[in-house]
């Protein structure tokens, strides 16, 4: 008897924790999706990094490249398997985006 309640209360703990992994593995999707599609062009840099620094879920970062800059937003949460690549000119501003 004890150990059918031991079984049960192990499957739903896995239950568990494979029903919040899912939840926040969706939310950092959708907050990855969601911000880069406010990245159209003319908007600066600054825009930009102000609204990624409201994320709670995922990470960014700057790279420098021949024509300008990018930014790579991504999260750990759905092991960045999405991610907004923001173009920047020399200027720092959006010139486009590309969301993976």
């Amino acid at each position: 008897m004890n150990s059918l309640l031991v079984r049960m209360l192990v499957w739903i703990i896995v239950f568990l924790i494979v029903v919040v992994a899912a939840f926040f593995w969706n939310e950092a999707r959708k907050e990855v999706v969601y911000l880069c599609g406010n990245f159209i062009s003319g908007i600066e840099e600054s825009s930009v990094r102000r609204q990624l620094d409201t994320a709670n879920l995922l990470g960014y970062q700057s790279e420098e490249t021949a024509t300008g800059r990018q930014i790579v937003a991504q999260s750990v949460f759905n092991l960045n398997m999405y991610q907004c690549v923001v173009y920047l000119d020399q200027d720092g501003i959006v010139t486009g985006y590309q969301l993976n």
